[in-house]
């Protein structure tokens, strides 16, 4: 649905108000990543484009939330996840970037 503003409001194509919270709603901006080193090419990379010039050059891509892992290195949560607990896991971040 189309809404153009009229009125001092939002307003669909028949001239209806849009329902709206009330809280101004605005773009997300999100910031830039801090600089770290690559796994991958063991250069340092300071920033998104820096990050995405990276992956390009490698072949390589961030892995998604969901593709990690699906245990815990701690009992206690991976009891409240409902996780398979594994203290002999690595961390987390070290598993973020995967080659194609």
């Amino acid at each position: 649905m189309k809404y153009t503003w009229r009125d001092g409001h939002w307003r669909d194509e028949l001239g209806r108000p849009m329902d709206a919270p009330n809280r101004i709603a605005m773009p997300m901006i999100q910031s830039d990543i801090s600089g770290y080193k690559s796994v991958a090419s063991n250069k340092w990379v300071d920033g998104r484009k820096a990050q995405r010039d990276d992956l390009a050059r490698t072949g390589c891509r961030v892995m998604e939330p969901d593709e990690g892992p699906k245990y815990c290195k701690t009992e206690k949560w991976a009891k409240r996840l409902g996780l398979e607990h594994n203290p002999d896991a690595r961390p987390r971040h070290r598993e973020r970037i995967e080659k194609v």
